[in-house]
């Protein structure tokens, strides 16, 4: 990944580290360099396995960290406190 980041500022490759240390399952995609997954549960809604894109067109505070709030149940602060421990 070496430097790319989101359009907030933050590191692919710190994301990366951050979701693979909540047990989510992060893979390449089709359209998006990275594809998060957690296979821990099934949306309530779609009765499909919750994922996220992760490019350098997401917003790691828009995109990422409600889908982190949604499949983890982490407030955002508890989400940016683990992101500065991969600085």
């Amino acid at each position: 990944m070496g430097g790319a980041k989101t359009r907030d500022g933050v590191k692919l490759s710190r994301i990366e580290k951050l979701l693979r240390s909540m047990g989510a399952e992060v893979r390449a995609g089709t359209n998006h360099p990275m594809l998060a997954i957690y296979s821990g549960q099934l949306d309530d809604y779609t009765r499909t396995k919750p994922t996220c894109p992760i490019a350098s067109s997401t917003t790691f505070k828009t995109q990422i960290v409600p889908w982190i709030r949604k499949t983890f149940g982490y407030n955002k602060h508890q989400v940016y406190q683990a992101l500065a421990g991969y600085a």
